[in-house]
């Protein structure tokens, strides 16, 4: 995810800079998806990431919407 953002944003990005940015997700369980639709890297971007399973172990889509 972090050179996805990095390559994204144009910027030199850090897992710790990303991760406070990002704030708390909104999880749709049934969907399989946490989506950061208030995080602070901009305010035009949804970053969502989509899982194969519920136990959201194994990532399997990185989006960023908008």
């Amino acid at each position: 995810m972090l050179p996805r953002l990095k390559k994204f944003y144009g910027v030199d990005l850090d897992a710790a800079t990303v991760k406070k940015k990002l704030g708390r997700p909104q999880i749709n369980i049934k969907a399989k998806m946490p989506e950061y639709c208030e995080h602070t890297l901009d305010y035009d971007h949804v970053i969502s990431f989509e899982f194969e399973d519920t136990d959201f172990n194994d990532l399997s889509e990185f989006m960023i919407d908008g």
